[in-house]
């Protein structure tokens, strides 16, 4: 008799487990490879980089909070502070014929 398994002798259960163990252990060396590129592009591309960037972002979180400032301390009206008009009078456009 021979002892030896093949797909034809196997149950579908058998067959099923050992590809499901053959697929999880692809996708697991996968994730880890996926995981490797990561660290290694941010040990040698974004971590040099991260000084730049922080300085933008520094500069971008300053301006919003003096701007919040700015509208902490202007009231809220439904009309403008400027008015259009007094502005074109003041810049001497009013009245000019357009080109």
């Amino acid at each position: 008799m021979d002892t030896t398994q093949n797909l034809y002798s196997q149950s579908p259960f058998q067959i099923f487990i050992k590809n499901f163990l053959a697929g999880f252990a692809r996708g697991l060396g996968s994730l880890s490879l996926y995981i490797l590129t990561l660290l290694i592009s941010y040990q040698y591309i974004i971590k040099p980089k991260l000084g730049d960037i922080s300085e933008f972002f520094n500069l971008y979180k300053d301006s919003m909070n003096s701007f919040k400032q700015i509208q902490s301390i202007t009231p809220q009206t439904d009309q403008p502070s400027i008015d259009i008009n007094n502005l074109l009078d003041q810049l001497n456009l009013q009245g000019q014929p357009t080109q």
